[in-house]
């Protein structure tokens, strides 16, 4: 890839920008096949979206089976957007963002982030619904699930970019279970959370431009090719700043 700039964003990620080589040809890349594993461009992209979104997530749900549990991922998934489409019709301006994890005894359960807080009747109301769902224990569904630790504010600043960040580093959850198929997809997010995003600055760099500039500014990504976004802690950046970090660097 050839590096021709980046996107920088509000709160600080970098996004890097390339072209392809001369030559290249769409058909050089093999076709996408079935997902199995949570790979580290799809983890880029959730620490991203959790980073740069405007979206306040205050309330975070967690979802689990019983005993018995489903080992098909298009029919837990099935499960998952039935309990979204339900959120979305009691909260119809709702922002969500929900990611997957597997239990030690191999059961699936979620984690779904959303920008409202939910009263004690409410949160009745959807373990009920979680419960008819599953169709099994029902009353111990409905029991665990109608609870604040199963569905409960965040009250910490900045609590739920926190423990999404935090889920990507938590690589014996993301591992899918030997007998478990088809997982599909690991994250996912509305289209709310997505328009939240602020729209990028836009910075013309090459390749030995923005090397400079990310040793300058102590980041050392050299795999540009595999490693496409670069979280940073700054807040404020601006083409100055980057030729500054990078005069920096040329005169040590």
């Amino acid at each position: 890839m050839i590096i021709r700039g980046i996107h920088y964003y509000k709160n600080g990620t970098i996004r890097i920008l390339g072209i392809a080589p001369k030559g290249y040809s769409p058909g050089d890349l093999p076709l996408r096949g079935e997902i199995k594993k949570l790979s580290k461009k799809s983890l880029q992209r959730l620490a991203l979206v959790v980073c740069e979104t405007d979206v306040k997530f205050k309330t975070m749900v967690t979802l689990t089976y019983p005993k018995e549990f489903g080992l098909n991922g298009k029919r837990v998934k099935r499960d998952l957007y039935l309990y979204l489409k339900f959120l979305n019709k009691c909260y119809p301006m709702l922002g969500y963002l929900w990611f997957i994890e597997f239990q030690g005894r191999g059961a699936p359960h979620y984690h779904i982030l959303i920008d409202t807080e939910v009263s004690g009747i409410e949160r009745a109301t959807l373990a009920i619904y979680w419960s008819d769902i599953v169709g099994k224990d029902k009353e111990k569904v409905f029991y665990v699930h109608n609870r604040q630790e199963a569905c409960g504010a965040i009250r910490k600043k900045d609590g739920a970019r926190r423990y999404a960040l935090k889920y990507a580093l938590k690589q014996n959850q993301k591992k899918v279970p030997d007998r478990y198929t088809d997982v599909g997809r690991f994250w996912g997010c509305n289209k709310k959370v997505l328009e939240y995003i602020p729209k990028p600055d836009y910075i013309r760099l090459s390749e030995e431009e923005l090397r400079k500039f990310l040793v300058g500014s102590g980041q050392y990504a050299t795999d540009f090719k595999n490693w496409p976004i670069v979280l940073f802690a700054r807040t404020n950046v601006s083409r100055e700043t980057i030729e500054q970090n990078m005069d920096g660097n040329l005169t040590k």
